[in-house]
């Protein structure tokens, strides 16, 4: 009977280790949480009150179509508002899902396709003492980042729980996704108790999901007409604002992401290899990045939070680049210095930045693998960033 058992014990010893290993490897750095899904955290600017006062909130995308959920409190008695993604692109068409004025949830959509998106966790398997992290736009920093622990799972008072949480929610990170270290959301950051330090508290993310698959139900405007909360105009009814008063408060917004974007480095983003180009964020990746012999070379990319200088009511930007051909191991074939030169001074803004490089490769360059450098420099910053993309001729 012994020597049955042994083996048997052996078996099941095995199997615990084998899980035990398993459950640990679906465990991610915060690191890991940022980069997996930073990218689908927006920034939610509204203009609120008597006297149009910009506020922000944050969201987070669940559906590539662009449906966000926020707090309700962000979009309450709001208009207009401008939803800003972390790759810069900005929409002021907004419209409403759903909302759930009580638990402070609205569910709004963007016209938008194929966008970054979370991964919904159960919210009902959160328990007391396990790490979060919550990534959000206190103040207007995008993506700031911070955790701490499930302190309690809490009665409201309302007919609904709440998640205390000891990582930090500070102004405008009220939407903002609570995350488990297996990268799910769990919860919608909420709120915080001034007078308690570190005191915050963040809803179920379980009372969402039933809200997140329906229809458009009204724009934002018409949600703004039907709510509680009176225009945000002095002695005006919202069908008697014109238009350009809109437009103001619009420009105010973005003026106000302008500034955001002033104090972060300059960068890429979709840097791709095309097999077309139509215009901004209109780009067909080439598979495997392998060109013909006798074909061209297109390269794809957005300059990110370049400079917008504002002085007597105009917007400034300028910025060149550089560009060069290298072997595989580096060595220089051919330079191409200040082959883009943007300088614009207008009185529109300008935030749908991009840019297409073409080079022509028949007769010029062999079958091989090659890099292509580009070298972005932002002439009123003073900064410089790089990039290098690798590509082969067949």
């Amino acid at each position: 009977m012994k020597r049955v058992k042994k083996p048997f014990i052996l078996i099941i010893s095995i199997l615990i280790i084998s899980s035990f290993i398993c459950a640990e490897q679906n465990i991610l750095a915060v690191s890991q949480i940022v980069e997996k899904y930073g990218k689908a955290i927006v920034l939610i600017a509204t203009v609120k009150g008597e006297e149009g006062t910009i506020g922000l909130g944050s969201g987070f995308i669940v559906n590539p179509s662009g449906v966000i959920i926020t707090n309700y409190h962000v979009i309450k008695g709001a208009y207009p508002v401008v939803v800003k993604l972390v790759n810069g692109d900005i929409y002021d068409d907004i419209s409403i899902i759903n909302t759930d004025e009580r638990r402070d949830i609205a569910i709004i959509k963007v016209k938008a396709w194929s966008l970054p998106i979370v991964n919904l966790g159960n919210s009902d398997s959160v328990k007391v003492g396990e790490q979060v992290v919550v990534i959000g736009n206190p103040r207007g920093l995008e993506n700031s980042v911070t955790d701490g622990l499930i302190s309690a799972i809490r009665d409201s008072g309302q007919g609904y729980k709440m998640h205390q949480i000891s990582a930090p929610i500070s102004p405008g990170s009220s939407g903002s996704p609570v995350f488990t270290m297996r990268g799910e959301v769990v919860g919608i950051a909420t709120s915080s108790l001034v007078e308690g330090q570190n005191l915050n508290f963040s809803l179920p993310i379980n009372y969402a999901r039933g809200l997140i698959d329906g229809e458009v139900k009204m724009s934002l405007e018409e949600f703004f007409k039907n709510s509680a909360v009176k225009t945000p105009y002095p002695k005006k009814e919202i069908n008697n604002i014109g238009l350009s008063e809109i437009d103001i408060k619009v420009r105010e917004i973005k003026e106000l992401i302008i500034q955001i974007q002033n104090e972060r480095p300059i960068g890429f983003r979709n840097f791709t290899i095309c097999s077309a180009i139509h215009g901004f964020g209109a780009y067909v990746p080439l598979p495997n990045s392998i060109i013909k012999a006798k074909g061209t070379l297109l390269v794809y990319y957005e300059p990110t939070n370049i400079f917008t200088k504002q002085l007597d009511g105009k917007f400034e930007i300028w910025y060149t680049q550089d560009m060069t051909l290298l072997s595989e191991k580096g060595v220089v074939i051919q330079e191409w210095p200040n082959i883009l030169d943007f300088h614009y001074s207008a009185r529109s803004l300008v935030l749908d930045l991009f840019a297409q490089n073409t080079l022509s490769l028949e007769g010029k360059v062999p079958r091989g693998k090659y890099k292509f450098k580009v070298v972005l420099k932002d002439m009123l910053k003073g900064e410089s960033a790089i990039k290098i993309v690798d590509f082969e001729v067949r």
